[in-house]
């Protein structure tokens, strides 16, 4: 059986997608790695303490529900053909 170029080239296409959204999912982890471990002004009120000096703040809550809507979003785009 052949593939016809029509059929190649969209299979080259769902490639680039799906390494697009590996690469964006990536860096929102990056970002959200960074946002996490650092101690910015937004941080908030420490809501569950983990160590003396490590806990889980409301600025965290924010960064892991962005991160998961990343998530969701990229999977839908990997998933929509």
């Amino acid at each position: 059986m052949r593939v016809s170029e029509r059929e190649r080239e969209q299979g080259r296409t769902r490639v680039r997608e799906r390494l697009l959204v590996g690469v964006l999912l990536l860096v929102v982890s990056g970002f959200a790695l960074l946002l996490l471990a650092g101690h910015g002004p937004w941080a908030g009120p420490v809501l569950v303490t983990i160590t003396q000096s490590h806990g889980i703040n409301e600025g965290d809550v924010v960064v892991v529900v962005g991160w998961l809507a990343a998530a969701v979003c990229a999977a839908l785009l990997v998933r929509r053909r």
